[in-house]
C-alpha cells in the first residue's frame, strides 16, 4: 500500500487522523501497515517507528507466542469482533508500562491484500471506574451487614465484632478495638477486638481497663497503646442521644493513611454501634416492664372482651331497630342487655317529662311490677339526681336515697312503697346515667348491684359507653319515626296534587260541560252532541285518572293487576290531563314484578313528559314482544330536542335511565328538534336484575 493509492488517502484523511480510538492496519503476517495518531498517542511511538514494529510487539512478553498462534488462526478464517465482550487483555507501551485495552476486530481488502483492522481503546480509566464502584459497593455491603445485625437485635458484642470484621475489609493489617465507658468515664469496658495486624493487642474482650483521665462530652480518649514502633491512630465517638458512650479504634500498619473515605464509612460504622447499644439498653427497659405489661394486658384483654360483648350487644339492638322493632320494645332489650353486660342485677330505663319534671319508668328489667307505674321527681333518688346533674351517679345508702325520695313525694300507693322497700332492701348500689338526645335529656338510666361497687376509671368509660351508644339508637329510632311520617305526609301531598292537577281540572271542566250543554242543545242540537262526546272523554279521562291514583294507594293492586290493563289506565288519564289522542298497542305479556314496576314507571315518566314538554297532538303507547325481549315504547309527534344538549337540571330522562339500568334493559331515546321523541326500553329475561 503506497501513499499514491486513493484508498490510503481515504483511511488517512477520512478515518484514521480524525479517529478518537488508535487503529491499526496489521497485515497476516503481523507487520503494522499503519497507525492512527491516536495509537501513535495510545503506545508512545513515532509515525515512522511503526514500520518496523509487529502487533506482537504491543503485547507483554508472556502474551507474544500465544498471540502468533491466534493471529494465525484468525486470518484463516477472519471475522468482526466487537468491543465490550469482556476480554481482559493489556497492551505495552514504547516505554515498557502495561496498561489495559479493549480491542475490537475487522478485515478488508486493500489492493489485493487481506489486512486486519484493529481498533483500540484505552479503559483505565474505566477500570479505575469500576475498582472504584466495587470498592464503594463493598463499603455498602459492610454496612448492610451490620445494620442487618443492629435490626436483628444481636448483642453489642456481637455487632461490634461483626462491624470490626467489615471494617477490615476495608483496612487490611490494621487493629481494631471498640470500648465502652461507665457512668463515672474513669473506666472502660473492652467490647469487642480485631487483630488484622497479627500482633496481639495488651487487653482482650471483657476486659476492663482505667482510663488516667475522665472522658469529656464528646473528645475520643487515647487508649493506652503497647510500647512498639509508630502506628497512626484514629478513634471515632460512640454516641447515644448525643452522650459519649465509647469509642471505635483503629491502629493502622506503619505508613498507613486513612482517606476520606475510609474515615467517612468508620464514621457510619461508629453510628450503628451506637444504635446497638442504645437498643441493648432499651432491651434492658423492655425486661424490666415484662412482668408488669403481662399483668396490664392480662386486665385490658378481659376490659376488651367486655367492650366486644357490648359492642356485639349493640349491634344486635341496631339490627333489632331496622327491622323496625318499636322503640319500647327496644328499651326493654336495652335494660336486659345493660344488666348482663355490666355485670348489674336490675335496670331501669325513664323518660324525662319537661312539662311535669319527672321521670317516667319506660322499661324495666327484674324489678318488681309495681316500680313500673312509679313517678320520680327531678332531683330525686338516685335517677332524679343524674338527670338534674346531667353527670353520673352512685349511691352506696340505699336507705338514706329511700328517705329523699319520699320527702320529694307527695304521696305513694301502699303497694308501691312495698315494692319500692324491696329494692331498697335488695341492692347496695345504685348507678344512674343521664341519657341525652341530640343535645336535650331524653331520660336516665339506673343499674342496680346487690355488692358495693367501687367505680373505677374503666367501668365509668363502659357505662358511658353503653349509655352513650343507648341513645344513639334512641335518635336513630326518632330520626326513623320522622323519616315515615315525612315520608306518608310526602305521599299524601303528592296524591292532592296529583288530585288538584287532574281529576279536580278534568271534573271542573266537566261541571262546566254540563251546565253549558242543555242550553246549546236547544240552540245547535249537532254542537250539543259535539259536546257531550267532550263529556263523555273528561269523565272517562277522570275515571282514569282516579283508577292510576288508587294503584298508587295501593301498590299490591300495581303488582296483580294485568299490565296491559294498567298501562291503558295510564294513557288514559295522561290522554285526559294532556287533551291529546294517545294510541295504545299492548301485548298481554308476563313479566317479573321488578320488571313490571320499572316499566310502568317509565312509561308515566315518558308520558309525564310529553304532557309538559312536548306540545304534541298525538302520542303512541306500545308494549310488545319480540322472541323473548319486551319492548315499550313512548313515542310523540311533539318538537322534540336534542339529546345530547339536556341541561343537568332535567331529571327525567335520568330516572328512567336508571330505572332501566335496575333491571339490566336497554334505554334509548330518538330525538330531533321538530322531529317528535321516542323512548324505548328492550327487556330480556337472560339479562340478570337487581330483583
Amino acid at each position: 500500500m503506497t501513499t499514491a493509492d486513493p484508498i490510503w488517502h481515504l483511511v488517512n484523511q477520512r478515518i484514521f487522523d480524525v479517529s478518537p480510538i488508535g487503529i491499526l492496519v496489521v497485515r497476516a503476517d503481523g507487520t503494522i501497515a499503519h497507525a492512527n495518531q491516536a495509537a501513535c498517542r495510545l503506545f508512545g511511538y513515532a509515525p515512522h517507528e511503526w514500520a518496523h514494529l509487529t502487533v506482537e510487539d504491543l503485547l507483554p512478553p508472556e502474551a507474544r507466542e500465544q498471540h502468533v498462534r491466534h493471529r494465525a488462526t484468525y486470518m484463516t478464517a477472519p471475522r468482526t469482533r466487537p468491543m465490550g465482550i469482556n476480554l481482559d487483555l493489556e497492551a505495552l507501551r514504547k516505554d515498557g508500562t502495561r496498561f489495559p485495552v479493549e480491542i475490537a476486530l475487522s478485515h478488508t481488502e486493500l489492493n489485493g491484500e487481506r489486512v486486519v483492522l484493529a481498533f483500540i481503546s484505552d479503559i483505565r480509566a474505566r477500570k479505575a471506574a469500576e475498582e472504584a464502584r466495587e470498592r464503594y459497593a463493598q463499603r455498602l455491603r459492610t454496612l448492610y451487614e451490620i445494620e442487618h445485625a443492629v435490626l436483628a437485635a444481636h448483642s453489642p458484642t456481637e455487632v461490634a465484632t461483626l462491624a470490626l470484621k467489615g471494617a477490615a475489609s476495608l483496612l487490611p493489617h490494621a487493629d481494631f478495638f471498640v470500648f465502652l465507658f461507665d457512668e463515672t468515664r474513669q473506666e472502660a469496658e473492652t467490647l469487642a477486638t480485631y487483630e488484622g495486624s497479627g500482633t496481639p493487642l495488651p487487653f482482650r474482650a471483657g476486659e476492663r481497663i482505667s482510663l488516667a483521665h475522665p472522658v469529656e462530652a464528646h473528645t475520643p480518649i487515647a487508649p493506652p497503646l503497647p510500647q512498639q514502633e509508630m502506628r497512626p491512630y484514629l478513634g471515632l465517638p460512640l454516641l447515644v442521644n448525643d452522650t459519649l458512650v465509647g469509642t471505635l479504634n483503629i491502629l493502622g500498619a506503619p505508613g498507613t493513611d486513612f482517606g476520606e473515605a475510609e474515615i467517612e464509612t468508620l464514621r457510619e460504622i461508629a453510628a450503628m454501634l451506637a444504635i446497638a447499644i442504645q437498643q441493648a439498653q432499651l432491651r434492658e427497659q423492655l425486661r424490666a416492664y415484662a412482668a408488669t405489661l403481662e399483668k396490664r394486658v392480662a386486665e385490658r384483654t378481659a376490659q376488651i372482651e367486655r367492650r366486644r360483648r357490648i359492642a356485639e350487644s349493640l349491634r344486635d339492638l341496631v339490627e333489632a331497630l331496622n327491622r323496625g322493632i318499636a322503640l319500647h320494645a327496644l328499651l326493654a332489650r336495652v335494660v336486659e342487655q345493660a344488666s348482663r353486660l355490666l355485670h348489674s342485677q336490675a335496670a331501669v330505663i325513664f323518660g324525662y317529662d319537661a312539662d311535669q319534671r319527672c321521670l317516667n319508668v319506660l322499661a324495666v328489667h327484674n324489678l318488681p311490677d309495681e316500680v313500673a307505674c312509679l313517678q320520680v321527681p327531678a332531683g330525686a333518688g338516685v335517677s332524679g339526681r343524674a338527670s338534674q346533674s346531667g353527670e353520673v351517679v352512685v349511691l352506696h345508702d340505699m336507705q338514706q336515697a329511700f328517705e329523699a325520695f319520699l320527702s320529694h313525694t307527695a304521696s305513694l300507693s301502699p303497694e308501691a312503697r312495698r315494692a319500692l322497700r324491696e329494692v331498697v332492701d335488695s341492692f347496695q348500689t345504685a348507678v344512674a346515667l343521664p341519657l341525652m338526645v341530640e343535645g336535650e335529656l331524653f331520660g336516665t338510666l339506673a343499674l342496680y348491684f346487690t355488692t358495693h361497687l367501687t367505680l373505677d376509671d374503666e367501668m365509668l368509660a363502659l357505662l358511658r359507653t353503653f349509655a352513650d351508644q343507648t341513645t344513639l339508637i334512641i335518635e336513630n329510632a326518632h330520626l326513623r319515626e320522622r323519616v315515615e311520617r315525612a315520608a306518608v305526609e310526602a305521599e299524601r301531598n303528592r296524591i292532592a296534587r296529583d288530585l288538584h292537577d287532574s281529576v279536580t281540572q278534568t271534573l271542573f271542566s266537566a261541571s262546566i260541560l254540563a251546565d253549558v250543554i242543555p242550553r246549546i242543545a236547544e240552540r245547535n242540537p249537532d254542537e250539543a252532541w259535539r259536546r257531550l262526546e267532550e263529556l263523555r272523554q273528561l269523565t272517562r279521562g277522570a275515571l282514569a285518572e282516579m283508577r292510576t291514583l288508587l294503584l298508587e294507594l295501593r301498590p299490591q293492586a300495581l303488582i296483580e293487576a294485568p299490565v296491559e290493563r294498567i298501562f291503558q289506565h295510564l294513557a288514559d288519564a295522561a290522554a285526559s290531563r294532556g287533551r291529546l289522542h294517545i294510541e295504545t298497542h299492548l301485548v298481554p305479556v308476563e313479566m317479573p314484578t321488578d320488571v313490571k314496576v320499572a316499566l310502568y314507571r317509565i312509561a308515566q315518566e315518558a308520558l309525564n313528559n310529553v304532557i309538559k314538554h312536548a306540545h304534541a297532538t298525538h302520542a303512541t303507547l306500545a308494549l310488545t314482544t319480540q322472541g323473548d325481549t319486551i319492548i315499550l315504547q313512548v313515542a310523540d309527534n311533539g318538537r322534540g330536542f336534542n339529546p345530547e344538549h339536556v341541561p343537568p337540571t332535567s331529571l327525567g330522562l335520568g330516572i328512567m335511565r336508571e330505572r332501566a339500568a335496575a333491571i339490566g334493559a336497554l334505554f334509548h331515546v330518538e330525538s330531533q328538534p321538530g322531529e317528535g321523541t321516542t323512548v324505548r326500553v328492550h327487556w330480556s329475561p337472560s339479562t340478570p336484575t337487581d330483583a
